[in-house]
């Protein structure tokens, strides 16, 4: 069986690549390629082996200037997200259909609090009285003797008959 070539470089190529592309870099004096290339270092190899790479990558007044890129990236303000803006959209537009909405004094409605509280009810609404019901109701055992049904909940006798 003739043997592939792998189509994905192994992490320690990559980490190689790397390495190779921020030397590049440094050398250039190509802040954003700097920042993007530090910015994956930090990514897949962990904020803790930035350090010794920036020692073995750039000393003197290059790895000042290195230093410097990373305290600006830092410092700039991020562009707002999709997400933002389009909460930022939504709130405009709420507000402006609030303004828009504004009725006048008179014809805004009371309050929930100000209407009067409706009676409580003491007694369950009767049961509808249609005559297909009445059939239906015609299999349920008879309530017990003690209990107080409600008015209308059960049939007239004369109806389960049938």
């Amino acid at each position: 069986m003739p043997s592939r070539s792998p189509a994905i470089p192994s992490p320690q190529a990559r980490r190689q690549a790397l390495r190779e592309g921020l030397a590049l870099a440094l050398a250039q004096r190509d802040a954003r390629g700097l920042q993007r290339l530090t910015s994956q270092w930090v990514h897949r190899q962990g904020v803790e082996a930035l350090e010794p790479l920036m020692a073995e990558l750039a000393e003197g007044e290059l790895l000042l200037w290195w230093q410097e890129q990373l305290e600006a990236s830092l410092l700039q303000e991020a562009p707002p997200s999709r997400l933002e803006r389009f909460k930022a959209l939504v709130k405009e537009q709420v507000q402006g259909v609030g303004q828009a909405l504004q009725l006048p004094e008179a014809d805004v409605p009371p309050a929930p609090s100000a209407l009067p509280a409706a009676a409580p009810q003491t007694r369950p609404a009767p049961a509808p009285s249609h005559p297909a019901l009445a059939s239906l109701r015609a299999w349920l055992p008879d309530p017990p003797e003690n209990s107080f049904p409600p008015e209308n909940s059960f049939p007239p006798e004369n109806s389960r008959a049938a």
